[in-house]
């Protein structure tokens, strides 16, 4: 078992602040956040926001897949000069602003992409009608995005309201199982 570095002297040359009781990566507390906020201890590399924004995509042919933190529906979530969703601050910066009363709608349907051609600022009542929450509802749509048909023995409502395809579930279950006992 390793003892932590508790009450030692910083790593950074020159620096005579104590390391805290969990050791912080040999820093103290004043280098180990600038650690955390740009890679450097001494915060001569910081990131630009552009820079620390793109590094967490993955542009593919056709989605530009966000790769940090989302929301609970898949939204990438980027922390700028406060919390902004990914999708919106790509647009913004590539496109332009995003104009008054629209919303950005994904024509890919994948809530993870930040790519601006797959990105279209329509009215919110357009946005939702072209969902798959108002098509499923509203009878609209007949099989789940994996082709399996809704029918009343393939089909149950989850307690958050969303319709789930039995097969889909079953499938994603034995998936799971297959992993665990491995």
């Amino acid at each position: 078992m390793t003892k932590a570095r508790c009450h030692s002297e910083c790593d950074v040359n020159g620096c005579t602040n104590l390391v805290g009781q969990k050791g912080a990566r040999g820093l103290c507390t004043k280098h180990y956040q600038m650690w955390r906020l740009t890679g450097d201890p001494c915060g001569t590399t910081a990131p630009t926001e552009s820079e620390r924004f793109w590094g967490k995509v993955s542009k593919g042919p056709g989605c530009w897949t966000w790769n940090a933190s989302t929301d609970g529906n898949g939204y990438g979530m980027f922390q700028s000069l406060g919390m902004a969703r990914a999708h919106r601050w790509a647009y913004e910066h590539i496109v332009g602003p995003i104009p008054d009363g629209l919303v950005l709608d994904h024509l890919c349907r994948n809530p993870g992409c930040v790519n601006p051609e797959h990105l279209e600022p329509v009215t919110n009542d357009e946005n939702l009608s072209r969902g798959w929450g108002r098509r499923i509802k509203n009878g609209m749509a007949n099989e789940c995005i994996n082709g399996h048909e809704y029918t009343e023995l393939n089909t149950y409502i989850h307690p958050k309201g969303a319709l789930v395809c039995r097969t889909c579930s079953a499938e994603s279950r034995r998936r799971y199982q297959e992993k665990a006992a491995a």
